[in-house]
């Protein structure tokens, strides 16, 4: 998938409401910027996630817009 378009996974992020499953899939596979989107559903899991939020307006932050 990285290849059809055209880059690598550490110059993607990944986005999630499930910690556990989801960002620790992507972590694997090599995405460097994952971010967990904690609306309260599940407790947070630090170590399978660089950034966490409670919003969409905290992945703007990050991405310094």
């Amino acid at each position: 998938m990285y290849a059809q378009l055209g880059c690598v996974p550490r110059e993607t992020m990944h986005i999630s409401a499930g910690p556990r499953y989801d960002l620790q899939s992507a972590t694997d596979l090599g995405v460097r910027d994952t971010v967990y989107l904690n609306r309260g559903f599940e407790p947070s899991a630090p170590f399978h996630h660089a950034h966490e939020v409670t919003s969409l307006d905290g992945v703007l932050e990050i991405l310094g817009i």
